[in-house]
């Protein structure tokens, strides 16, 4: 059995020396260097990795929050209490507008920073709540570097907008740790209790955060003596949320309701067994790897003592029912986004942190039976972390690319003179997702947003997209021409379907491109239910050609695009694309 004293725990290195409390053992003191060396090392590569993000999605509503309307009126203190995506977002609100007004808008790398900080306090907490549940010092080691260089849910890790999360797990964890303790309440508690309230206004996965430590307060003094001290750990954060939600409920995107059992079961099964297959690297094994690991949690857990449940356990226990509740609550809130939305990487990332502790004990255990369980675990953590890394470089590339698109394109827009003037018909529509044309004159106005680029390409974009319309029906009039020569189309038959119309695909595994030549304005009208057209926009003259946009064709249509762009148009067309396309002059 596991003993809760200090130096009685188990390691993976083999059965405890019996050193005294007051001191370490060799092992554990090499254990603890590397996880130190490796918390100092997460800072510089973490932000290497994320050399090339930029803004995207989320982050343009952190930044507009705090600043000026277009109008140039002062943005009112009750918008930073306002919902983000259901979540209550005040500091990293108030973060934003600090770092911006700090750094301005030239550089993502002041607020990919915040989060990436709060990852290895993330790490270095769990690691103590891993140690005082007895798991190992390498076991905890390991599994703490893993989640530091955590590649599955990258994309979103790496990302400024996840500072809330991050914060919310950082004050759920320093609340755990000093309510982590036997007797009355007292001011370990108070300041616990504090911290935890901070979690709140950071993320609403700060719920999950005081349910986790309310169970583990009972489960460490039980029922009789741990409600009072469970209530104080978990009411005052319940009000808090009660009141904010009851204030702010009109602002909600989402409504929170469960409607199919089964289905809340089925997103609980995938965002617990995907956590525990990317942890690993084997997304394909996940369901087994969850099911071992089950089975070894309630035999580690079975076998041991009502006391060592009611003591050093409690919190690792708690934080693996935390995992469930979290699901749940997800499920609750998210379901009518889809079964997908379970595996949403931040719920990954969220879901392997609560089950890393109990994780940490079982594997601990099985390390401690034979050398040869020993090296099974350590060949586990090792390959884990390979792969994780691994994966960390592909996703901070791929999505480093497409950030550097979309900061040339948004600059390049910023400088256009329409955009600087900005009529009532830019305003609203969409330059990047999350961003419109009325967001991007604020940055540029109020954020110090660069308004220029040497990039060709992104001029083009600018130009293109700010020129161009989308919307649901049949395309308006236009004073234009647009011919379709077929024999330079790639990738997919094009089949003329009456008066100005083609029928299209299905495209090829490759996609397809349609190269349209363009004299005037240009109106089209796609009717598809393979989903949106993107248009990649040519200058006639150098060649030069755009970045691709996504307009007309989402549904099953008609959809129209109009343009007055001063350029030629290629339809690019995903694999397997196939439709009908009006406002064309089919040639040979």
């Amino acid at each position: 059995m596991l003993e809760p004293s200090v130096d009685r725990r188990p390691s993976a290195d083999g059965p405890p020396a019996g050193a005294p409390p007051s001191g370490a053992t060799p092992s554990e003191r090499w254990a603890l260097r590397v996880h130190v060396l490796t918390l100092i090392a997460g800072l510089p590569v973490l932000e290497w990795f994320a050399r090339h993000r930029w803004f995207m999605l989320d982050d343009f509503d952190f930044l507009l929050r705090t600043l000026p309307s277009t109008s140039g009126a002062t943005a009112p203190i009750s918008a930073l209490f306002e919902p983000h995506v259901d979540h209550w977002s005040t500091i990293p609100f108030l973060v934003y507008g600090a770092l911006e007004r700090l750094f301005g808008t030239g550089s993502y790398w002041p607020y990919v920073t915040v989060p990436i900080v709060l990852y290895l306090v993330v790490g270095a907490l769990l690691r103590v709540v891993m140690r005082r549940a007895g798991a190992g010092p390498w076991v905890s080691t390991g599994i703490v570097a893993v989640l530091i260089f955590f590649g599955g849910p990258s994309d979103q890790l790496l990302w400024a907008a996840f500072m809330g999360v991050a914060a919310s797990l950082v004050c759920g964890l320093v609340q755990l740790l000093l309510a982590d303790h036997d007797g009355a309440w007292d001011r370990r508690d108070s300041i616990g209790l504090a911290v935890g309230l901070v979690g709140f206004l950071c993320s609403a996965f700060a719920v999950t955060m005081t349910v986790v430590v309310g169970v583990a307060v009972l489960l460490r003094l039980g029922w009789r003596s741990g409600w009072r001290r469970a209530a104080g750990h978990t009411v005052p954060g319940a009000v808090l949320y009660a009141t904010w939600y009851l204030i702010e409920q009109s602002h909600f995107s989402t409504t929170h309701q469960i409607t199919s059992i089964g289905a809340v079961l089925r997103f609980m099964y995938d965002g617990l067994t995907r956590s525990v297959g990317t942890f690993t690297g084997l997304t394909d094994l996940s369901g087994l790897l969850s099911l071992v690991l089950l089975l070894g949690l309630v035999y580690v857990f079975g076998v041991q003592r009502r006391a060592e449940i009611r003591g050093a356990l409690a919190a690792s226990v708690a934080l693996a029912v935390g995992a469930v509740w979290f699901f749940v609550l997800a499920a609750a809130s998210r379901l009518s986004w889809g079964l997908d939305t379970a595996t949403t990487p931040r719920y990954l990332y969220v879901g392997a942190v609560l089950l890393a502790p109990a994780a940490a004990v079982a594997l601990t255990w099985l390390a401690a039976k034979h050398w040869s369980a020993a090296v099974l675990v350590a060949g586990v953590l090792v390959v884990a972390l390979v792969v994780n890394v691994v994966e960390l470089d592909h996703i901070a590339g791929s999505f480093g690319r497409v950030a550097i698109e979309n900061r040339r394109f948004v600059e390049a827009s910023a400088g256009l003179a329409l955009v600087r003037q900005l009529p009532p018909s830019l305003s609203g529509q969409n330059v990047i997702l999350g961003l419109d044309y009325a967001g991007v004159h604020r940055l540029a106005r109020d954020a110090g947003l660069p308004t220029h680029t040497t990039s060709e390409a992104a001029q083009i974009t600018a130009v293109g997209a700010a020129e161009t319309r989308s919307g649901v029906g049949a395309a308006p009039t236009v004073n234009g021409t647009s011919t379709l020569a077929r024999r330079d189309v790639v990738g997919a038959r094009v089949v003329p379907d009456g008066a100005g119309c083609v029928t299209v695909g299905p495209a090829g595994r490759d996609g397809a491109t349609l190269p349209v030549r363009v004299r005037g304005d240009v109106g089209l009208t796609v009717t598809s239910p393979s989903g949106p057209v993107y248009v990649v926009w040519r200058d006639r003259r150098s060649g030069a050609r755009s970045y691709g946009r996504a307009f007309a064709g989402v549904g099953a249509g008609p959809n129209y695009l109009t343009s007055s762009a001063p350029f030629d148009v290629d339809l690019v067309l995903r694999p397997t694309w196939h439709g009908r396309i009006c406002g064309l002059t089919p040639l040979p």
